[in-house]
């Protein structure tokens, strides 16, 4: 993208005419926005048909019911793309907090180039570039870093913005927060209000912080508290981390997602407090209970071992290698009658002829390494998940209880070297036939909180 494909004075239809199409494909590359999202997917599906899953989908777009697939769909882009132009300007627009949007076509030039949402630039970014205005406004920013057109991203124009703090005549009031928690370490503290919010969040790239633009706080708190970390310590200048667990959100002050983990437990000693403050937090596995877990393992444990001897008894049923390998022993042995029948209990009773898993070898590895893997206990299933020899495994890591069969699944799949889930009747086992489910759904009381199911 060109400037000069921009006009100094910033007006909505001339940029619609000179950059409609490539808003519209930033658009369809990164826009979420649930009001828009109906115009999202037909953008989507113009623009990558072979990577629509779906065939004819309904929903509302600009208030009328459209029925659309990707044969259909660029006619139908076709047809809203005015008013779809428009609605992206009008969005890029609210990010601009100056009078005359004069920020407005830098904003438009970099959402082509980058991978910002809409919801980011009305609140964070607009944050930050009231700030910017203050202090070219104020000349407490000198050349070049007071030109817009400098900054070839929002990251570059908003890591420089760190560098700068507000007068203290442009901070507003401090609202009502609750200091939750404190230790040697970090102060927890909970802003009951927007203002709060915007206190303590002062310095993020939050959108629960924005002074200026769309501020999301409302949306946040009504489903449950937001936690602000505040270290005594900091790693590092603005270091702090904001938590809310009704949407599996913790974020870092530059808006970054963190490790759970990392930040409750090797960072800071918040596991205890977090888990008598959220019932929710109990349900990761890293951080449950023994004695929520133990139960459970040792279930899917009983129903694992049984279907692996079914199995083992069908294939040894079937196997008409190891019965003649059997016969011919037990003939050599002299187990037969006077008319030349094999006598099949003594087969049985004489422990050196050895059993199935003695003959077919592969079996018995597998079983072996099953053994060693359903034997871990709820410490060897946490280091696994952060510590095994593989490197970690992050899909479990923020995992909850529910998945402890499929993370049991994966601890097979290692002790037995890494094959293929086909190859391993174990581990196809657990992915297909246990079910780890939550009561709370039941209200049914003295009921344990989690239970197995062999589906």
């Amino acid at each position: 993208m060109r400037a000069r494909e921009f006009l100094l004075e910033y007006r909505r239809d001339r940029t619609a005419q000179a950059v409609g199409d490539k808003l519209i494909s930033a658009f369809a590359r990164i826009e979420l926005a649930p009001e828009l999202y109906g115009a999202a997917t037909i953008a989507k599906m113009v623009q990558t048909p072979d990577r629509v899953p779906y065939k004819t989908v309904s929903f509302e777009v600009f208030g009328k019911t459209v029925s659309v697939n990707p044969e259909t769909a660029p006619e139908i882009l076709n047809q809203i793309k005015p008013q779809l132009i428009d609605s992206i300007l009008e969005q890029l627009e609210s990010g601009d907090p100056t009078a005359h949007k004069e920020y407005t076509q830098w904003i438009a030039k970099m959402y082509i180039l980058g991978d910002t949402p809409l919801e980011d630039i009305g609140s964070t970014l607009k944050e930050y570039l009231y700030k910017f205005a203050v202090l070219k406004r104020k000349k407490l920013i000198a050349p070049p870093a007071n030109d817009i057109n400098r900054y070839s991203s929002f990251t570059m124009f908003m890591d420089a913005m760190d560098k700068y703090e507000l007068p203290e005549d442009e901070v507003v009031d401090k609202g009502e927060a609750t200091e939750v928690y404190e230790d040697a370490t970090v102060r927890v503290v909970v802003p009951e209000d927007q203002a709060a919010a915007c206190h303590y969040g002062r310095g993020t790239r939050w959108c629960t912080a924005a002074t200026k633009g769309t501020n999301y706080y409302n949306q946040y708190s009504r489903q449950g508290p937001l936690y602000i970390l505040l270290p005594k310590s900091p790693t590092h200048p603005g270091e702090r981390y904001q938590l809310h667990f009704p949407s599996e959100q913790y974020m870092d002050e530059a808006d970054d997602e963190v490790d759970l983990y990392e930040l409750i437990v090797r960072r800071f000693d918040l596991v205890n407090f977090f888990k008598q403050q959220e019932s929710t937090v109990g349900d990761y596995i890293v951080f449950a209970d023994d004695e929520i877990v133990n139960p459970l393992l040792e279930q899917i444990r009983e129903l694992t071992r049984d279907n692996f001897w079914d199995q083992v008894n069908d294939w040894e049923m079937q196997d008409d290698y190891w019965q003649d390998y059997r016969a011919e022993q037990a003939r050599e042995r002299g187990y037969v009658d006077a008319d030349g029948d094999i006598d099949w209990d003594k087969v049985s009773n004489d422990e050196d002829l050895g059993d199935y898993l003695d003959f077919n070898e592969q079996l018995g590895l597998l079983r072996s390494n099953m053994e060693t893997a359903l034997n871990y206990t709820f410490d060897d299933i946490k280091r696994f998940v952060f510590n095994d020899q593989d490197g970690n495994h992050p899909e479990y890591e923020n995992a909850d209880i529910s998945k402890l069969s499929d993370l049991m699944s994966a601890i097979v799949r290692y002790e037995c070297g890494g094959r293929r889930r086909d190859d391993n009747i174990v581990s196809d086992f657990l992915d297909r036939h246990i079910d780890v489910r939550t009561t709370r759904d039941l209200h049914k009381p003295g009921a344990p909180p989690w239970i197995v199911r062999r589906v």
